[in-house]
């Protein structure tokens, strides 16, 4: 199913009211909608999501770069890493959360996310250099680590994923909500890290799986000693308050 087709099915605009799948939202009772689009096929989403809310609609969005093809007007792009972190991802990361942290308690966030974790990355600890993400990506990725375990590890250095960009807004009033394109990934959580949502993998699993694997003596020495010191902090998860006016829902 195409991203065109499945936003078909499931988001309609009429009348200033935007249907998500069963949630209702009266776009007019809110102070600013801000959209938020990152992945492989963030592009295709915010078109598909353009077609339907016009002007009303704009905001940030991390996709890899299409020549010779349009952007979506009312949208500020980065062209983040494919495979692997970029500056771009950074930047992306940089003025997504600046966006979010500016929100009201009575705004909207509305998130657009596809696969492609690597897309919009920030370092949870500023002694973490681009390189050393990109080295840590590749270590994971040369490893024999199941994605699923890779994503936990990745999840905790980052400011970001497991749920962190949503901590970010503004004021906990704030409403989110989370369209998320499954396509060929079987769980939403896994699509970018669960970047909005509450996550179940704990630090401990991490330094199991580093243990398990002989990862931290591959990794750069700023998360090395982050390992060595077990100084990660956990994500949050599904009691942290943060996500109390947070809704995902998963479209394909």
């Amino acid at each position: 199913m195409s991203v065109a087709s499945a936003f078909e099915r499931h988001v309609h605009y009429s009348r200033g009211v935007l249907r998500i799948c069963d949630d209702l939202y009266h776009l007019d009772s809110y102070s600013r909608v801000l959209i938020v689009a990152f992945g492989r096929s963030a592009h295709e989403m915010c078109e598909a999501m353009a077609a339907q809310l016009g002007a009303l609609g704009g905001g940030i969005i991390s996709a890899t770069e299409r020549v010779g093809r349009p952007q979506v007007a009312g949208f500020r792009y980065f062209h983040g890493g494919a495979e692997v972190p970029n500056e771009e991802s950074l930047r992306a990361a940089e003025a997504i959360l600046k966006s979010l942290a500016a929100l009201d308690a009575k705004a909207l966030v509305i998130y657009l996310i596809s696969a492609g974790s690597a897309m919009v990355e920030a370092p949870v600890d500023e002694t973490i250099s681009l390189q050393d993400l990109v080295a840590t990506y590749k270590v994971l990725t040369e490893s024999e680590v199941s994605p699923e375990e890779a994503r936990a590890i990745l999840k905790h250095l980052s400011a970001i994923k497991g749920g962190r960009m949503a901590l970010a807004v503004g004021s906990p009033q704030t409403q989110q909500v989370s369209i998320i394109y499954i396509g060929r990934v079987e769980q939403s959580s896994q699509v970018a890290c669960g970047a909005t949502m509450p996550d179940a993998s704990s630090v401990d699993e991490c330094y199991e799986i580093a243990a398990r694997f002989g990862l931290t003596a591959k990794f750069p020495p700023s998360i090395r000693q982050l390992f060595v010191r077990r100084a990660l902090e956990d994500t949050p998860d599904k009691e942290h308050p943060g996500f109390h006016n947070c809704r995902w829902w998963t479209i394909a």
